[in-house]
């Protein structure tokens, strides 16, 4: 087996992008009134596809709309489902 080393700021840089996503969910957790926790806000988002339509210059979404999905769209005023 192959050993694999890192250099100090690889493991400063890994460990920065770890603090900022949790962070992220923190944040996202907070703003939905800690509704929602992360493993649910994880699975979420990562199944928020869009489809795009190049001939239209649109995206349409190719997900289930939830109770999870319609509080993101209202906290943060951003509309992905149509």
């Amino acid at each position: 087996m192959k050993k694999i080393f890192k250099t100090i700021e690889d493991r400063e840089s890994h460990y920065l992008v770890c603090l900022l996503a949790v962070l992220v969910y923190r944040v996202l957790e907070k703003k939905l009134d800690n509704e929602y926790k992360y493993k649910e806000l994880s699975n979420t988002l990562k199944g928020m596809k869009l489809q795009i339509q190049k001939e239209k210059v649109t995206n349409l979404p190719n997900y289930i709309r939830t109770k999870l999905t319609d509080a993101l769209h209202e906290k943060f005023n951003f509309r992905t489902d149509y």
